[in-house]
């Protein structure tokens, strides 16, 4: 049963590993650039490829913000798939007693 729900998140899975593994890979180049330009030019604070372009902090930001969301939405859909269907089929109903006795009992 838990394969079967794993199935229809796996492909939206691998493209989200895939899109963000290529977006690190690109940030790599980046950083090696960077690391090449600050070692021949002895810049201090080089550009990159991108940064000629674009202000080198918010480029930074984006890059890190554009690998981390994928990475984090394909976590949760790995983990939590069987935990999110079974919250939305079960009925909504009152604390538990034993979670308000405990509650309780810390007070």
């Amino acid at each position: 049963m838990f394969k079967s729900r794993m199935d229809k998140y796996s492909a939206a899975i691998n493209v989200l590993f895939l899109s963000a593994m290529a977006l690190q890979s690109w940030h790599f180049v980046e950083h090696s650039v960077k690391l090449e330009q600050h070692i021949v030019q002895s810049c201090a604070s080089c550009l990159g490829i991108l940064g000629n372009y674009f202000d080198p902090v918010v480029l930074h930001l984006v890059y890190n913000i554009a690998v981390f969301a994928p990475f984090l939405t394909a976590f949760v859909l790995i983990q939590r798939p069987d935990a999110v269907e079974k919250e939305l089929s079960e009925p909504v109903t009152g604390p538990k007693k034993d979670f308000v006795e405990e509650q309780d009992d810390l007070l």
